[in-house]
């Protein structure tokens, strides 16, 4: 979704230390729940909801639950057909967008978001 990348770019601004420690705390769940995809995808949305209220954007906070509709609808095959590869790229992603946020470098959490 479009609107991801400058909510991120926003979160890499804005964060504080507890924005971050949220969203580890949320990858760390994603991790946890590799052998069920509906927790994983629960995790998952929960860390674009961690990111949207670091973007400190009253506009992301509020659009964020289209954002989980929309990842609701690609989730939709990960929890019919798991693929360990998919989930472990997807945490390699998230683990790269979650580094660029926190060194505050926008244009990196940008590009990292569209990845």
């Amino acid at each position: 979704m479009s609107l991801e990348p400058v909510a991120a770019a926003k979160a890499a601004e804005n964060r504080t230390a507890d924005d971050v420690r949220m969203m580890q705390y949320w990858i760390q769940q994603m991790e946890n729940s590799i052998d069920s995809a509906q927790n994983f995808a629960l995790a998952d949305f929960e860390l674009h909801r961690a990111i949207a209220d670091a973007s400190i954007s009253p506009f992301m906070r509020s659009i964020s639950g289209v954002i989980e509709l929309a990842h609701a609808a690609i989730y939709e095959k990960v929890v019919t057909a798991p693929s360990k590869s998919l989930v472990d790229g997807q945490l390699i992603s998230t683990g790269k967008l979650l580094a660029a946020i926190e060194s505050g470098n926008s244009t990196s959490s940008s590009n990292h978001m569209k990845a």
